[in-house]
């Protein structure tokens, strides 16, 4: 399998060498470094609505406050959905690295993938440059932002679920690899390494390398791995002893006698107020766990 050409510095004269392994980090770097920075586009992830619904993280909370009784068993439902972007794409770099095969020449697009794609793919789903993690908290290992955030609300606070995404790790030393020009050959650019950015979101469409589902349990269409995960906690309740005031109306019969008179019977209402104990459905402090949805990655 013919590799990506460099300039040969071990000597004095002008001179070719196939790249490394080594050295085609570099280029892995550059093309996951522009997926990572672009937050639209095929490949990218979010809660906003834009391409293909991978999952939903359900939020439920009872409308109460903890202690307060009687309640009712009334439950509000709040769904956040997650979508991926897969659209098609029609890669066209602005310049392609050149191979050895019996002549120097530029690589195909099926010689770009087998050497330089399929590698940065690899590397993305392994938690490089341009994955995505859900948690509360950063991640270590790398620089992330934040492409966007959830609630799951309880009684008594409200949990803050972020889905990161990293957009930058160590850089590895610059080995660009050689392109056509004219009718020799040069150095590529960074911006023209960066262009090959979607052959690499061609190649996610066509293997599913790359896809993310959010559900409880891995797909079985692939190999997935765990890329953080939300839990749905709620307040339980439950019958609890109060006492509490109670005012309420009697009828009484009573009588009266009035000087001069015969006596007589009279009926009228009076009002009480005493208390009392109750049993009733009570919000407490502890909770429950309604349910639980990972991000899957797949990574073959």
């Amino acid at each position: 399998m013919s590799r990506p050409l460099k300039v040969d510095n071990s000597n004095s004269q002008f001179s070719l060498r196939e790249m490394s392994d080594f050295d085609i980090e570099y280029i892995i770097y550059r093309v996951l470094f522009e997926f990572a920075n672009s937050q639209s586009g095929p490949g990218t992830i979010n809660i906003d609505g834009n391409g293909t619904q991978i999952g939903t993280f359900t939020d439920t909370s009872r409308p109460y406050s903890v202690g307060e009784h009687p309640i009712g068993t009334d439950i509000q439902t709040n769904n956040i959905f997650f979508y991926q972007d897969r659209s098609s794409i029609t890669p066209n770099p602005s310049a392609r690295p050149v191979i050895w095969t019996d002549s120097v020449k530029a690589s195909s697009d099926s010689e770009l993938t087998a050497r330089v794609i399929s590698s940065s793919a690899a590397e993305l789903v392994n938690g490089g440059i341009g994955s995505y993690i859900l948690s509360p908290s950063t991640p270590a290992n790398g620089s992330w932002i934040i492409i966007d955030s959830f609630n799951d609300t309880s009684a008594d606070g409200t949990q803050v679920f972020n889905l990161y995404r990293k957009v930058n790790d160590t850089e590895p030393p610059a080995v660009r690899p050689l392109k056509t020009d004219g009718g020799g050959l040069r150095e590529m650019t960074d911006s023209e390494i960066a262009s090959l950015v979607d052959n690499l979101r061609d190649y996610i469409n066509n293997t599913g390398i790359g896809y993310y589902a959010l559900q409880p349990s891995a797909p079985t269409d692939g190999t997935y791995v765990e890329a953080g995960s939300a839990s749905d906690l709620r307040n339980e309740i439950a019958d609890e002893n109060y006492v509490g005031a109670k005012t309420y109306t009697g009828t009484q019969s009573f009588t009266r006698f009035f000087s001069g008179t015969t006596g007589g019977t009279f009926t009228g209402e009076r009002n009480f107020v005493g208390t009392s104990a109750y049993t009733g459905l009570t919000l407490q402090n502890s909770q429950e766990t309604v349910g639980t949805v990972t991000l899957w990655l797949r990574q073959s």
